[in-house]
């Protein structure tokens, strides 16, 4: 029995930022750092702009104030999340409706939720809004994959594949919020001005049966996860982190992650993709997480794809993070939402990456 992937919807915040805007926001959290290198870091990034709860209609907002010492770290981590309890849910909301509505399937029909999020927490959670708002039924059960970081689509998609292997008549909802501008750095390292310049807010659900078909729907056919190491089989957990600090969620992230991912990626994708009968040559497309374009570019070298594969990829990679940046967790969903909307070729691979620093990959089949 394969379980596939129904529909995908998607949600981002009223609320927009230019790259401009970004750039004065950046500039403003860390001034002592030249505004040319706000500019230069920015323009790098190929956000153009980006979605946040922060932000009003004039992309204005009230969280962030000038720094007023080099000390400055911001609004604590308690004020900060406030806002994800405010906007979480509606954001969540907006994304499994319509996923729900594409897939045609009702409230009724659910029998899973599984939420995932390293960007806020709260209990009830979103999990339990949804229910609610959504009006599902009371002995829906409820799953949360929380701080994976960019990758945790993957796993929760994984984990809906279970469900409905387990049990035929298992509708499951997945869903992800991300709302990064909550956490936003202050002060002046290199890696966290990179992120302020990268992430964004979002929200992204799917569904996944085996018991509803679809002429369209993709079947779930494989996952794989590695922790990477170094060629001296060093752990990398330096590499990338996310940490909670008392001034928000703080990033970690290594200047040489892209080169240690196209190192690590193309062996791990031969034994992976071996097991299903297939070899990189075979994919059709393939869903990079945009984690930057370095690391985007870094990879397609790394796995010597066909050069109309490899331009397609590059090319929806670095399309969503232009028009709505780095949304962590929700960010592959709004690829795979459009590849399979544009009727990209199959068989598809998703892959995605986080703290660890680990990798999850997402195999699509007819």
């Amino acid at each position: 029995m394969s379980a596939r992937l129904l529909a995908i919807g998607t949600s981002v915040p009223a609320g927009r930022l230019s790259r401009e805007g970004a750039c004065e926001l950046s500039a403003r959290v860390a001034p002592q750092v030249p505004r040319s290198v706000h500019e230069r870091m920015h323009e790098r990034t190929g956000v153009r702009s980006r979605g946040g709860v922060i932000f009003d209609a004039g992309g204005e907002q009230g969280l962030y104030t000038p720094a007023a010492h080099a000390s400055e770290r911001g609004p604590s981590t308690a004020e900060r999340l406030k806002g994800f309890v405010e906007h979480a849910t509606e954001l969540a909301e907006r994304a499994a409706r319509e996923a729900m509505t594409r897939a045609g399937v009702n409230s009724a029909s659910i029998t899973h939720v599984i939420t995932a999020s390293c960007t806020g927490a709260e209990a009830p959670g979103v999990d339990i809004a949804l229910m609610r708002r959504l009006g599902l039924r009371a002995d829906v059960r409820r799953t949360h994959v929380g701080f994976m970081g960019c990758h945790a689509a993957i796993n929760a998609l994984a984990m809906a594949d279970g469900f409905a292997r387990s049990d035929a008549s298992a509708v499951v909802l997945v869903v992800c919020v991300e709302l990064c501008t909550l956490h936003m750095h202050y002060g002046e390292r290199a890696d966290q001005l990179i992120a302020n310049a990268l992430f964004a807010d979002g929200a992204a659900a799917a569904i996944v049966s085996a018991a509803e078909t679809r002429e369209d729907a993709m079947q779930l056919a494989g996952f794989a996860s590695r922790l990477f190491t170094t060629a001296a089989g060093e752990a990398t957990t330096d590499r990338m982190r996310w940490e909670i600090t008392d001034n928000g969620f703080a990033m970690t992230l290594a200047k040489d992650v892209p080169e240690l991912l196209a190192a690590c990626v193309p062996g791990w994708m031969g034994e992976a993709l071996s097991a299903h009968g297939l070899s990189a040559a075979d994919v059709g497309a393939w869903a990079l997480h945009p984690g930057g374009p370095r690391i985007v570019q870094s990879l397609v070298e790394a796995l010597a794809l066909r050069t109309e594969v490899c331009e397609r990829a590059v090319g929806d990679a670095m399309d969503v993070l232009a028009q709505h940046g780095n949304m962590s967790s929700a960010t592959v969903l709004f690829m795979l939402e459009r590849m399979l909307r544009e009727g990209c070729p199959r068989p598809v691979v998703t892959l995605a990456f986080g703290p660890g620093l680990a990798g999850e990959m997402m195999l699509l089949r007819r």
